[in-house]
Parts: C-alpha cells; sequence; structure tokens
C-alpha cells in the first residue's frame, strides 16, 4: 500500500507499507493491520487502522506508541460495486494458483475518484484500490495478494479496548 498526503509547509509525505487486511462486508468494517515506513523522516509506524462503515468512523491505533484515536471517515469506502459505477474493464488473473476473473470499475463520490478492481463471485473481493481526492490531495494506491474469502483472526475487526471512550 502506499498513500501520499500533503504535509502543512506544502511538501508531500508519502508512506509505504505492508499490511494484513480483514474486510466484514456483512458488518460494514475493514481493517488493516501493519508497517510502514515515511519518505519524509524514515520512520517506522506499526498502525492497525479499523473502519466502521456504519459508524462512518475510522479507529488508528498505534501499537508503537500504544495510543487510539477516532476519527470521522472522510470517504466512505467503496463496498463492493455502487449502482452510480462505471464498468472499465475485465481481466483473468491468477491468485492463490487459481485462476479468477477480475472486473475494474470506476467510482466517483464525495469528491473521490475510485478505481476498484473486484473479483466477479458473490463475494466480491478487492484485488486493488486507486483513490484520489483532489480537494485534499490525498492519493492512496492498494494491491491486495493471497487472499482467502475468510477472516483468519476476527480479532482484527474488533475495535480493542484502549478505543473505549475515545471520540
Amino acid at each position: 500500500m502506499s498513500t501520499s498526503v500533503p504535509s502543512s509547509n506544502g511538501t508531500k509525505e508519502t508512506t509505504f507499507g505492508t499490511y494484513s487486511v480483514a474486510y466484514d462486508g456483512k458488518h460494514g468494517l475493514f481493517a488493516m493491520k501493519g508497517g510502514s515506513v515515511s519518505s519524509k523522516d524514515g520512520s517506522n509506524r506499526w498502525l492497525w487502522v479499523i473502519q466502521s462503515i456504519n459508524e462512518k468512523k475510522i479507529y488508528t491505533i498505534n501499537e508503537t506508541a500504544k495510543t487510539c484515536s477516532v476519527s470521522p471517515l472522510p470517504v466512505l469506502p467503496v463496498v463492493c460495486i455502487p449502482e452510480s459505477a462505471s464498468y472499465v474493464y475485465s481481466n483473468p488473473s491468477k491468485y492463490n494458483g487459481k485462476e479468477i476473473m477480475t472486473d475494474t470499475w470506476f467510482v466517483e463520490s464525495q469528491g473521490s475518484f475510485t478505481y476498484t478492481t473486484v473479483t466477479r463471485d458473490d463475494l466480491c473481493i478487492p484485488v486493488s484500490v486507486g483513490v484520489s481526492v483532489p480537494d485534499t490531495g490525498i492519493n492512496s494506491s492498494q494491491t491486495y495478494t493471497q487472499f482467502e474469502a475468510k477472516i483468519k483472526d476476527k480479532t482484527i475487526i474488533k475495535v480493542p479496548k484502549e478505543c473505549s471512550g475515545v471520540n
């Protein structure tokens, strides 16, 4: 995953990271846990992020500093493919040794532009996502590999107790 965000002094900070990801569409939860490196100062961050689509909140747990912050979800993530999406193309892909068909869609929503590629099956598993929010200068690119249609560790999508009462 790579994300580019403008800083207060006009420069851009880009982070590159590797995360374990879980998505629970039934309960509106998307979580990722892992580490990233900043292009600005080379610092490492070990983060755990839970997006609650139903609550429209992001829980960010800094595992290094043992802190939790809660903020509004600035742009609701694309949950599978909304009616307003425009079809871009289809592509057979190999994942986990299996050939699968994927479809790429373009979604414009809430001032953001998203290209999302998902499996064609009923599971609609995200394979890659590119998001641009021109008003904020935020750009993000995510590619998912080695995915399975199950959540191995369900604790990744549970908001930890250190976030209780944080607004």
